[in-house]
């Protein structure tokens, strides 16, 4: 293997990486939110952290949101992942949506009732999303 074709799998790998840690830090700190929020408005008086989680779950605007920021927070990094590492095109960010991907399908398995949409929206909206963050990056540079 070239030391160019080194340099550029190791800079994958770190962008990859930086914006995989991103995606759960900024995911988890929105999801905290949404969650603060939601609870501020329901009535939780004697209901236990289960019953709380899994009204929470059932909620469709939660699932609704909880989505839209994934999809937010995916766009922004592909596009800054793709800014990062001018030059290799489409390609970072479809490994960072493989890696989307595959918290996805970890997703599906943990939470085996939610709806056929949202478990195929887990699988294949890392491309779209991925896909669009990527062109808009390429379209400004």
């Amino acid at each position: 293997m070239s030391n160019s074709m080194q340099l550029t799998l190791k800079t994958t790998a770190k962008w990859v990486t930086i914006g995989w840690l991103g995606y759960l830090l900024l995911t988890i700190i929105g999801g905290a939110f949404i969650t603060s929020y939601w609870m501020s408005g329901q009535d939780l008086n004697g209901l236990s952290q289960g019953q709380i989680a899994q009204l929470m779950e059932q909620d469709p605007q939660v699932a609704l949101t909880t989505s839209f920021l994934a999809a937010i927070v995916a766009i922004a990094l592909a596009f800054w992942i793709t800014l990062k590492t001018q030059g290799s095109g489409f390609r970072t960010a479809m490994v960072f949506a493989l890696g989307l991907i595959i918290y996805g399908a970890m997703g599906i398995v943990m939470h085996p009732d939610h709806a056929f949409i949202h478990q195929l929206g887990k699988l294949v909206a890392p491309l779209i999303t991925c896909g669009l963050g990527a062109w808009l990056a390429i379209r400004k540079g």
